[in-house]
């Protein structure tokens, strides 16, 4: 019996939350896939409704791509797909919970995707909740990485900078939710920040075209920085020891 035909399958970073559902699909369903004309390839964006993951839809279905977004409403949906008709360009909508591995594996058995979208970022101060699912994401990759490659599939890390979306807009209200808290003074500094650093904040394509190319290229990379931002990040946590970087972190938000 003939062996069955490679893909090379693309899955790189990109949600806030960690795709708990996706790590076996991809090992279990991938020997039957098989290559396909590049207008036909089914990319699923997930966390699709705002910001990177809007943009990184867009940009694959400029591509020739046939990018499908979860969301996790009908509202969302409806805004992508007028999003998509702004950019003149057809995308498709799947409603999906990605901690939901039932659902994840319904959505996967449907759309049998050439490449499957996720998000990774760094650790910041105040944040330690959101950045432990991130650091989650990427400790999968990179297993992940090893325990496909032979299949055909290449994962790829997209590490952004900071770039505009609508997560910054929840900053305030946050903030108010810890006026009684110890850490305020810690919160406002941190909200004063992101403000005023909005200005220099890149534009979410310049992170669609990083994860676009990554669908395309032949041999990606195991890993991409993207942003000055993301670059002078990773430059700053290999020079400065951990001690130092503690302790400006406190002094610049007073704690």
């Amino acid at each position: 019996m003939p062996r069955p035909r490679k893909t090379g399958s693309r899955a790189s970073a990109a949600n806030s939350r960690t795709p708990t559902g996706f790590h076996n699909l991809i090992r279990r369903d991938v020997r039957l896939w098989v290559p396909m004309a590049a207008q036909d390839r089914t990319v699923l964006v997930t966390g699709a409704g705002t910001g990177i993951g809007l943009a990184t839809l867009i940009e694959l279905a400029r591509r020739g791509f046939s990018p499908v977004g979860g969301v996790r409403t009908p509202s969302k949906a409806r805004s992508v797909i007028r999003a998509a008709r702004a950019a003149h360009v057809k995308v498709r909508t799947v409603t999906l919970d990605v901690t939901d591995a039932r659902q994840c594996k319904a959505v996967i058995d449907e759309l049998k995707p050439f490449g499957l979208v996720n998000n990774a970022g760094v650790t910041t101060p105040l944040t330690g909740w959101y950045q432990a699912a991130k650091h989650a994401l990427e400790a999968l990759s990179d297993a992940l990485r090893v325990e496909v490659a032979s299949d055909g599939i290449a994962v790829a890390l997209i590490e952004p900078g900071a770039f505009r979306s609508n997560i910054w807009e929840g900053a305030g209200n946050d903030l108010q939710r810890r006026i009684d808290s110890g850490y305020f003074t810690a919160y406002k500094r941190l909200e004063t920040g992101i403000k005023a650093g909005q200005r220099l904040m890149g534009d979410p394509i310049e992170v669609a075209r990083v994860i676009s190319g990554v669908m395309t290229a032949k041999s990606p990379k195991p890993r991409y920085l993207v942003g000055y931002d993301a670059r002078a990040i990773d430059i700053y946590s290999k020079v400065l020891p951990t001690e130092v970087r503690d302790r400006l972190a406190r002094f610049t938000l007073g704690l």
